[in-house]
């Protein structure tokens, strides 16, 4: 799981720090309530939240082509359906852990790793199966990055809430196959340059609506825009999960002359573990079509990011080893690893001609900036061409809270 940490740059040196840090714990416990109680009336249809909009729907024409496209990834077993004891279990325990992360985090350097490792491990593995996890801790992460935007640009609330603008989609019939899309159809005949947002959450968390502000500020500056939705873990597995991301970019090309964008220039965004699904789509999936692929504080080498999850203590409440389908999976399912070890992925980055940007920040605790080094060296190998900014002084969310618009330091706006 990803804390949500230096939302507020500067708090702690501010004299009234320990008063909005105790507020931010307040909010967080209450975070949990709200969420149970939005679930309960209603609030989150079909994983994402009922904007009350009209969501576009495939034709039938292409629904029926998308779904006789096989696909080529490994096949990865989903986990099974969670007892009702195991989701009781969630329900008790893992608010216990979101107030845990919250009392620690101004004391403890990983505080994410000192809860973590407190959890006896088959408890560990038994909250990272059952959906109620996820649910709680992606409404966690919302409500607490709402706190962080209400105390630094409060206007930003206002244009997070806002129905001007985003146009709600569905591009396929499962739950979370939905986007929401900006700067679409601005006037008749226009086209903008596309980029296609994928939100990271260890492979587990966060949703596609919780990241609007993204797309309001890439619209902003002349782009379209797209902020995909996709199934997550437990639900789906990784290969499930760039199958979705392929459906959903097949769907933008099929749509680019309705919504105004240039299907020649589409290029994919993205974060954390949504850079890890980028890239292996851009990889590993022929006729795309992208034009480039950027990658930010991603984990591109499974084998070496579960070593480094396993000397945090997290490794056992983390998604990654299931949604991969355990270390057999992680070569495969690996940029970095398919690069070196597949002569016919190296011979397809120098035909697409897919170019990569790769970030990363040297205070980045969740993924180290070695997995981008290491990526970036099979990548020009391989004969690939990408850029790589190295940003000394950020952490993990920086530069999203940056295009998100809650951190306006001059490290993170120039990233």
């Amino acid at each position: 799981m990803t804390v949500r940490r230096n939302l507020a740059p500067g708090l702690a040196k501010h004299p009234k720090a320990w008063g909005r840090k105790a507020l931010r714990a307040v909010a967080a416990m209450a975070s949990v309530a709200t969420t149970a109680v939005a679930f309960c009336r209603g609030k989150f249809i079909d994983g994402r939240l009922n904007t009350g909009s009209q969501p576009l729907r495939l034709t039938t024409a292409l629904k029926s082509d998308l779904s006789s496209s096989t696909s080529r990834w490994p096949r990865v077993q989903p986990a099974p359906q969670a007892a009702p004891l195991e989701t009781l279990l969630a329900g008790l325990f893992v608010p216990l852990m979101l107030i845990g992360l919250v009392l620690t985090t101004p004391f403890a350097k990983d505080p994410e790793s000192a809860v973590a490792g407190a959890l006896p491990i088959q408890l560990a593995r038994v909250l990272r199966n059952v959906p109620l996890t996820w649910e709680i801790y992606s409404g966690f992460e919302f409500l607490s990055v709402v706190l962080a935007a209400a105390l630094s640009r409060p206007q930003l609330i206002t244009s997070w809430f806002s129905e001007d603008g985003p146009v709600a989609a569905r591009y396929g019939p499962k739950p979370l196959q939905c986007m929401e899309l900006f700067g679409c159809s601005v006037a008749p005949g226009a086209v903008r340059p596309l980029v296609i947002f994928v939100h990271g959450g260890s492979w587990s968390h966060s949703r596609y609506w919780m990241y609007r502000l993204v797309g309001r500020r890439l619209a902003s500056w002349g782009f379209a825009a797209a902020v995909v939705g996709y199934g997550q873990y437990p639900g789906n597995t990784v290969p499930d999960m760039v199958d979705d991301l392929r459906v959903a970019v097949g769907w933008l090309r099929d749509h680019a002359t309705t919504l105004g964008i240039d299907a020649s220039k589409a290029v994919l965004l993205g974060h954390s573990s949504g850079g890890h699904l980028s890239a292996l789509l851009a990889l590993g999936e022929e006729g795309l079509g992208l034009s480039g692929v950027a990658a930010l504080s991603s984990p591109m080498d499974i084998t070496d990011h579960y070593n480094w999850e396993q000397g945090r203590s997290v490794a056992d409440i983390s998604a990654l080893y299931p949604a991969h389908g355990g270390e057999a999976g992680f070569t495969a399912l690996s940029p970095t690893q398919m690069l070196l070890a597949n002569t016919s992925h190296q011979s397809a980055v120098g035909r697409r001609g897919t170019h990569f940007f790769i970030g990363h920040g040297g205070a980045d605790g969740t993924v180290p900036s070695t997995a981008s080094e290491r990526f970036i060296a099979a990548l020009k190998a391989a004969g690939g061409t990408a850029e790589y900014c190295f940003w000394p002084r950020l952490g993990h969310f920086d530069v999203l809270a940056a295009f998100m618009g809650i951190k306006s330091d001059a490290a993170s706006e120039a990233a």
